[in-house]
């Protein structure tokens, strides 16, 4: 817009979403001259009988993203699906999630056409669109089912890529956090051409980018629970807060399976609810909650690394003034890896030997003797398949311990060390098709064709078979 005026501060202008609008007590006879250029651009969100969000591309250069998902989670749309933050349960796709109704209710459009899904829910991993390429996004969340059906009820998320483009482009880019860690590199380079006088384009994008892994114990890596007012002993530590994790921990608990049975410590009264904790000298005691639990914090990412790679050409020819064709290919190769803490075994039900047990001692052995019981108890095949059965426990040699009794374990498996998982996807898209302008009934008309695959693999490292 260019407005030209000999008075200033008589004409008031503010902009919003790209419509201008003025005042109408600034609108005197001192304007001489309003120029308004660019009113013919279509935009969606001008248009649109629906409420249509537009980033563009100033946003997405001010915003340096080297994942499109991390932008995307920034509208109020949005609700966070799987980035780049996500460990447990990411999957090593990147997805968004409008409306919180899930990312398989969230279709997902390049250049208005859908892009081919990663898994067999219909989701689409976001990492399989070039962020070198894509000039705006638009952001449907109201009446899309309508149009394209039931994988759109969240709503639509269409990756507008860029037309026209020509010359060569190069950018680089490298964050850090403000701690100067978990660095993000990546490099892009996009090359185009017209030919035929301007009728024609093609466009060749290449994009790779390198996400570095950040634990949580490089940020102190810590549970906690606040108990209220702290006592004397905390306030003169200076802390009212005790570490708090899993009940699943390194030395390992068993707690009572037999119901109305118990294990029996020195001082502590008789309770079904009492867990006996294992020292690492054969002995028990008992469990104390909160401060013997295991921080699983420190293992697990902040921020799970990544690896990309993309390859993609485009390319237009007018035929005739009415008529396009169209072309484009699209690769791209994606590996994401989680961390998870050592393997818990959480509740489990084992049937163990008691009697004449070589890391229990004699005290332990004693203990745990009150887990046994001489009326038959039923193991349910849903709960242990490997231990089911109706069993009675019994003092063959009768010295006062039962030979085998069952207990409900818990367990930190540290010695394996931790769950890696390593996502392996790769996809590619390939289109052609036609397009043209219908005048007599101002519109247009469009017939293409187009072929995805993806694959992807996982494999999980340091796991544990029951």
């Amino acid at each position: 817009m260019h407005i030209r005026t000999n008075t200033r501060g008589r004409l008031l202008a503010s902009t919003v979403l790209g419509a201008v609008l003025v005042s109408a007590p600034a609108m005197a006879q001192d304007v001489e001259e309003v120029v308004v250029t660019g009113s013919r651009i279509v935009r969606q969100d001008l248009t649109s009988v629906s409420p249509v969000a537009t980033v563009g591309s100033a946003e997405l250069q001010a915003s340096g993203v080297v994942n499109t998902e991390n932008l995307l989670n920034t509208l109020p749309q949005a609700v966070p699906g799987v980035t780049s933050t996500v460990n447990n349960g990411s999957g090593g796709a990147a997805t968004v999630n409008l409306r919180g109704l899930g990312a398989n209710r969230t279709l997902v459009l390049v250049d208005g056409k859908r892009q081919t899904p990663t898994t067999q829910a219909g989701t689409v991993d976001l990492n399989l669109i070039p962020p070198a390429l894509i000039d705006r996004i638009e952001v449907v969340t109201g009446g899309a089912s309508a149009v394209y059906g039931s994988d759109a009820i969240a709503g639509v998320v269409n990756f507008i890529m860029k037309k026209n483009f020509e010359g060569a482009e190069f950018t680089a880019g490298y964050t850090v956090t403000d701690d100067g860690d978990a660095p993000i590199y990546s490099v892009d380079y996009t090359m185009g051409a017209n030919f035929a006088d301007g009728r024609g384009n093609v466009v060749l994008s290449l994009g790779h980018n390198k996400r570095e892994p950040l634990t949580q114990g490089e940020r102190g890596g810590t549970l906690a629970i606040s108990l209220g007012e702290p006592s004397a002993a905390q306030r003169a530590a200076g802390s009212g807060l005790i570490f708090s994790g899993s009940g699943s921990n390194e030395p390992g608990r068993v707690n009572p399976f037999v119901a109305g049975r118990f294990v029996t410590l020195p001082g502590v009264a008789n309770n079904a609810a009492n867990s006996a904790q294992f020292e690492q000298n054969g002995d028990v005691r008992l469990y104390r909650g909160a401060p013997d639990t295991y921080n699983f914090a420190p293992v697990n990412y902040l921020q799970t690394p990544q690896d990309r790679y993309s390859v993609t050409a485009m390319g237009r020819y007018e035929i005739t003034e009415s008529i396009e064709a169209f072309a484009k290919g699209n690769f791209v190769n994606s590996k994401v890896t989680t961390q998870l803490a050592p393997t818990p075994i959480g509740n489990r039900i084992f049937r163990f030997t008691l009697d004449g047990n070589p890391f229990l001692t004699p005290a332990a052995q004693q203990a745990l003797n009150s887990l046994g019981s001489t009326t038959a108890y039923s193991i349910p095949s849903g709960s242990a398949p490997y231990a089911a059965g109706t069993y009675t426990d019994a003092d063959t040699d009768g010295d006062g311990l039962f030979q085998t009794v069952t207990g409900t374990f818990n367990r930190r498996l540290s010695e394996v060390g931790p769950r890696v998982s390593n996502f392996n996807f790769f996809g590619y898209q390939l289109q052609a098709g036609v397009r043209g302008d219908l005048e007599m009934i101002q519109g247009q008309w469009e017939s293409y064709i187009q072929y995805g695959n993806t694959h992807g693999s996982n494999s999980l490292l340091g796991d544990t078979s029951l």
